[in-house]
């Protein structure tokens, strides 16, 4: 949930608690998975959590979800362990890197028949190095 994708303020909001609600069910998840082993919880790799849901999602859209499977699920979450690294700190900077491309300001259709027509002559050419629009 790095980039909000909802325009209007209510949407936002449905936006911000639906991801609340989806990290919230999926510790939860992760919590009854360790219940009668004698884990913590923090053990568990919240990164392979959420890939094991994914894939039990798209397994149970194939084939239906059965016991098996979600036993095996519960199997899989416990057989990933995360250590506990002593002095390890998280960076809080940011990832995300900036784009080269321009954003596109104005409908598609516009955009591509600007960019489909042919060149003005009467203006100036953007490229001052281009010897082929400098007069002799």
């Amino acid at each position: 949930m790095d980039i909000l994708r909802a325009k209007s303020p209510e949407m936002v909001r449905t936006e911000l608690w639906f991801c609340l609600l989806l990290y919230n069910l999926i510790r939860e998840s992760m919590l009854s998975a360790t219940i009668g082993t004698g884990r913590s919880c923090r053990s568990l790799s919240f990164t392979a959590t959420v890939q094991m849901l994914g894939n039990l999602w798209l397994c149970g859209a194939v084939s239906g979800v059965d016991e098996s499977l979600r036993e095996l699920f519960v199997s899989h979450q416990l057989s990933i362990r995360v250590g506990h690294r002593v002095g390890r700190t998280e960076p809080r900077a940011n990832k995300r890197r900036p784009k080269i491309l321009a954003l596109l300001t104005e409908p598609r259709a516009a955009a591509k028949a600007r960019r489909e027509a042919p060149p003005d002559p009467n203006s100036l050419c953007p490229n001052q190095q281009c010897h082929s629009c400098q007069e002799p």
